[in-house]
């Protein structure tokens, strides 16, 4: 039974009871009579029987804002499992009371069929022609109908598979199009191609718990939902831990700053006004096709408007400035809700992204470079302190923290890490308590002082503290609980960790870290700023866990690296922006891309792509952070750990290090570091470990096209790394046949011979016509089979000028072979027009393949693995079974 029951029944004060333990308090006359009912009917309901914050009201009265349960849902007391009740607020309609709904499954037995009879029509022709005639003519005349709704029903779907051909057309159109000039274009036609083929749903907000636990559907429910959600996070936090007299003492140093706070600081750098160069400068940095808001004013109109439109700004920052007021629209903003993870009716599963007024942020981007200008000039910033800082990152700290591990791993030293995580840091610090710290950085506090260098931290939700001992580290955690109530901040305790390094595994420690009263837990690995840091100080599973997060994404992509319509460049730009530099994965999607399979040399593939192999990416990265971390004159942390001597407690062979390996590196690329970065400066060094490395895989891909089977002809064309010619455009049949036959990727019998085992004789590679082995050189060069296919790609040769004809027919099998799969030969030797030999050379190789597959359909072989014919081989004219 079901609906409004006008009865307020209150909260039972155990389990089992008729009524749930997390009701209202409240009780009626009716609910008395409702209980009476319940207990004479062995009835129950299902209302509040799951703990929430505050009782699943079903309904509101908008007058004076009164919660009370008044609809119910109620089932018999028998049942085993009890269903869970759901309700939603609504804002459709006149009623004041809550949509609830509940899933009630109930098994039942099914009583077994009896053998189904059958029934077999008895077949009588009729006797009287006329009468027969006359049955089927009415039969013809009442199927007629349900044959046109068959008839209509197939052009139906003819047409929506018309207009689906066609939505796809344009997406695909889309993407190309953009290639040439327009990114955001090319990009958009991407996402409606990821949209077209993912096989989730759709990724914005669809249902969202409100703050009485109530789900909300509707788009105006969600947005008040949001909205108080995130002025909820912008309310300074009020907690009993938080220091109060601290509070008092900072309020009212804001509330004097205010009055104050036009009055000159003394520094000409932050004073002075604003400039042209200095707007021009900002100006130019701004990025193409980003999204604006309300006011649709997007970067562009300001890096095109000339230089007038440059001295309006210069006029209207300087207006600003002045008088310490900005416009409206500039405190307006449109609010992007991306998904995180968890629960996705949790508001605050969701990360708010904020699209600012455009001119606005311009402005920002001025006052931030002029304070962080000043503060790195004077050092006011502390070393520890690498987020929102120019040739500072994630990297540096990641590098220090993982070398001071295993450096005193060496040592035969443990290391006690605590990792603090803060909630919402961003949306929930202190304003009045921040502007104070900058008051005193502003001031010319001392480098060193304890408040100071520990503020410069106060942005950075991602903590890791290091102690030599589980009582050190106990002094860390404590002084950071500390930290957080002064200055106003919620730890994570879930989401903290502590992690014990080197461990010695015959007396483990038994010491237990707490924050407050909160027990905080000890993990084998924690995840710090994206990467994997483990007790055994290895990097084994970081490297799973991105390869695995490579791998998916692959083949996720699929449909997309697959598609034979979309440019190959298109393809190689979603696979180095999605994929990235992860050898399984990249190769896997890159092989997608070439229509390749997966026995396809990866060298050949790169060399293809024009991609750099793991190897050269994470060479060029190393040095390149080296030395941005070790740069001559600045005590940078990463810097300090790279030099510094660690000793070397275990005996015998010691294991490889990271700083080993890329010594050995440095020493194989023959680059002078400190003579270069004096002589040439950072991006000077940078420029030349690229060419050391670029220079380096040439060197590999000769030799392995020399000692490597297979890969012969590839050798042969020496064309070195770097995305081909012919592969602009969409992958078609004969672009993705020529990729074949150079890569070494046919069903060729030279290949299988490859892969051949002991017991295979030489006969089962030889060619039908004959020789010795059925390759690449000897089918395109000279095999007679295909003499007529020859023969009409030399009479084109000799269509476009006889000269070519000439060439082709006096050079030697290899070459021209070469000349068929590399038409930029052709251009060495007579400097003709490439697209055109581009597309015979595709077309000779695709009637080839043709013929050789017409061939073999009844020859004595396959034409997909070479495997005896089902449909029988050529005797003497005949054609005979196999």
């Amino acid at each position: 039974m079901l609906g409004d029951f006008n009865s307020r029944v209150g909260k039972a004060s155990s389990r089992g009871q008729a009524i749930g333990q997390h009701g209202e308090d409240k009780v009626n006359d009716n609910g008395v009579r409702m209980l009476e009912f319940l207990g004479s009917n062995e009835l129950m309901v299902l209302n509040g029987r799951r703990e929430c914050d505050k009782p699943e009201f079903t309904r509101q009265r908008a007058v004076c804002n009164e919660y009370s349960i008044l609809d119910y849902i109620l089932v018999d007391r028998g049942s085993t499992q009890i269903p869970e009740l759901h309700e939603s607020a609504i804002d459709i309609g006149s009623t004041d009371h809550f949509l609830i709904w509940a899933n009630i499954d109930r098994s039942r037995k099914t009583e077994s069929k009896k053998q189904r009879k059958v029934f077999r029509w008895k077949r009588v022709r009729r006797g009287d022609e006329g009468a027969r005639d006359e049955f089927q003519k009415g039969l013809a005349g009442s199927v007629e109908p349900f044959r046109k709704l068959l008839r209509s029903v197939e052009d139906g779907q003819g047409l929506v598979n018309k207009k689906k051909k066609c939505i796809w057309d344009e997406v695909v159109q889309k993407a190309n199009g953009g290639l040439e000039g327009n990114v955001k274009q090319m990009w958009e036609g991407i996402s409606g191609m990821v949209k077209k083929t993912a096989q989730g749903g759709d990724t914005g907000v669809a249902t969202l718990r409100g703050v009485h636990g109530g789900l909300v559907s509707s788009g105006k429910g969600n947005r008040e939902i949001l909205a108080g959600h995130y002025k909820g996070l912008g309310v300074p936090s009020e907690d009993e831990a938080f220091d109060q007299v601290f509070r008092k003492e900072v309020d009212a140093w804001a509330q004097k700053e205010e009055e104050t706070s036009k009055a000159d600081v003394g520094n000409i750098g932050l004073e002075k006004v604003f400039t042209e160069d200095e707007v021009e400068a900002c100006v130019e940095k701004l990025k193409y096709h980003k999204a604006a808001v309300a006011d649709g004013i997007v970067n562009e109109f300001m890096k095109f408007g000339g230089k007038g439109m440059i001295q309006l700004m210069v006029l209207l920052y300087n207006w600003v400035w002045k008088n310490e007021y900005t416009p409206s629209r500039w405190r307006e903003g449109v609010v992007v809700n991306l998904f995180k993870k968890g629960d996705k009716t949790v508001p605050g599963n969701y990360r708010g992204i904020t699209l600012l007024n455009t001119v606005g942020k311009v402005f920002c981007k001025l006052l931030n470079d002029r304070i962080v200008g000043v503060l790195e000039k004077e050092h006011s910033i502390s070393e520890g302190q690498a987020g929102f800082r120019k040739k500072r990152g994630c990297v540096d700290h990641v590098f220090t923290v993982g070398r001071i591990i295993q450096g005193r791993k060496r040592a035969g030293k443990p290391t006690y890490c605590f990792f603090l995580d803060v909630k919402k840091a961003y949306d929930t610090v202190f304003i009045n308590d921040l502007l104070e710290v900058v008051e005193a950085v502003r001031k010319g506090v001392k480098v060193g002082d304890t408040e100071t260098s520990v503020s410069g931290m106060l942005f950075a939700d991602d903590f890791v503290g290091m102690s030599d001992t589980p009582e050190g580290l106990q002094l860390q955690i404590d002084a950071a609980k500390k930290f957080t109530d002064k200055w106003r901040l919620f730890a994570n305790v879930k989401k903290s960790a502590v992690m014990i390094c080197n461990e010695n595994k015959e007396e483990p420690v038994e010491h237990r870290w707490k924050w407050g009263i909160e027990e905080i837990a000890v993990v084998d690995q924690y995840t710090y700023l994206g990467v994997e840091i483990a007790k055994d100080c290895s990097w084994n599973a970081h490297m799973s866990k991105v390869a695995e997060k490579g791998k998916s994404r692959a083949g996720k992509l699929h449909p997309i690296l697959a598609n034979r319509h979309l440019d190959t460049r298109i393809k190689l730009a979603i696979l180095k922006s999605v994929v990235k530099e992860l050898e399984a994965a990249q190769m896997k999607a890159a092989k997608i891309i070439l229509g390749c399979s997966t026995r396809t040399s990866n060298a050949a593939v790169r060399a293809e792509l024009g991609i750099q192999s793991l190897r050269s990416g994470r060479d060029a990265r190393r040095h390149g952070g080296i030395a941005c971390a070790g740069w001559k004159g600045e005590e940078r942390l990463p810097r300090i750990v790279w030099e510094a001597k660690w000793a070397n407690k275990k005996r015998g062979r010691q294991p490889t290090e990271w700083v080993k390996v890329v010594e050995d590196v440095w020493k194989g690329l023959d680059i002078d570091e400190d003579e270069t970065l004096e002589t040439e400066g950072l991006q000077g060094f940078k420029e030349k470990i690229s060419i050391a490395c670029a220079e380096r895989e040439e060197q590999n891909l000769r030799k392995e096209s020399k000692d490597k089977e297979g890969l012969e002809v590839y050798g042969m064309l020496k064309e070195g790394i770097g995305f081909k010619d012919y592969l602009h455009g969409p992958m078609d049949a004969g672009t993705k046949l020529k990729v074949k036959f150079r890569t070494e990727d046919t069903s060729l019998r030279e290949r299988r011979r490859r892969h051949r085992t002991v017991d295979e004789e030489d006969d089962e590679f030889k060619c039908d016509c004959g020789f010795e082995c059925e390759d690449r050189v000897h089918v395109v060069a000279e095999c007679p089979l295909y003499k007529k296919e020859r023969e009409v790609y030399v009479t084109e040769l000799g269509k476009i000028d006889g000269t070519y004809r000439e060439m082709f027919e006096a050079w030697n099998r290899e070459e021209r072979t070469v000349a068929v799969l590399r038409h930029r030969r052709w251009v060495e030797k007579a400097g003709m027009d490439t697209d055109r030999m581009d597309r015979l050379g595709k077309t000779f190789l695709s009637h080839l393949w043709q013929s050789r597959k017409e061939r073999l359909a009844i020859g004595d072989r396959s034409c997909g693995n070479n495997a005896p014919s089902s449909r029988g081989h050529v005797v003497n004219g005949l054609t005979a079974k196999a």
